[in-house]
């Protein structure tokens, strides 16, 4: 029998395998950086007809916010584990504009539109990679709170970072 084990010891591989997992950060517009964050439509995320399933579309969206902290060197885990705060989502809207199927390589482009005290609102377009055709459009209101005591201001380094994704 066949031992399917990899040999990561050289990290090699893993490096390889990992490369691009959070994305990256588009400053190719001076006046406006987005993040930029790539996947691939799986067999699980399409319904019986064969088309991405409406939540799914969610899913990619929270992925790639997940993914823009991690590119952006904010600690998440820290301010969880240590501070007791976070983000929740207080508002979501999403416009469906065309199914997106099997296979597909999709591109989730995210930029901040308003950036207040404690709150944030993001503009996340479901892109063909190609950059040719909007699959779907989701606006997520996220709001910073102490997990106990409710509403807190966005600390300065996350400050930092969504600010970094608004346009001037």
């Amino acid at each position: 029998m066949y031992d399917f084990k990899t040999n990561l010891n050289d990290n090699r591989l893993a490096e390889e395998a990992a490369h691009g997992l959070d994305g990256v950060i588009d400053k190719t517009d001076p006046k406006h950086s987005k993040h930029l964050y790539g996947l691939v439509v799986q067999y699980e995320d399409i319904d019986a007809g064969g088309i991405v399933y409406h939540s799914t579309y969610l899913n990619f969206a929270e992925r790639a916010r997940s993914a823009l902290l991690r590119a952006s060197k904010f600690d998440v885990q820290y301010w969880l584990a240590e501070e007791n705060q976070g983000f929740v989502i207080t508002h979501i809207e999403t416009d469906y504009l065309s199914p997106a199927k099997l296979h597909n390589r999709l591109i989730v482009e995210t930029s901040c539109l308003q950036l207040g005290g404690a709150s944030a609102l993001l503009q996340q377009n479901i892109n063909s990679y190609d950059g040719g055709h909007i699959f779907a459009r989701v606006m997520v209101k996220a709001a910073w709170v102490d997990i106990e005591l409710g509403p807190r201001k966005f600390p300065e380094p996350l400050q930092m970072v969504l600010r970094s994704f608004q346009p001037k």
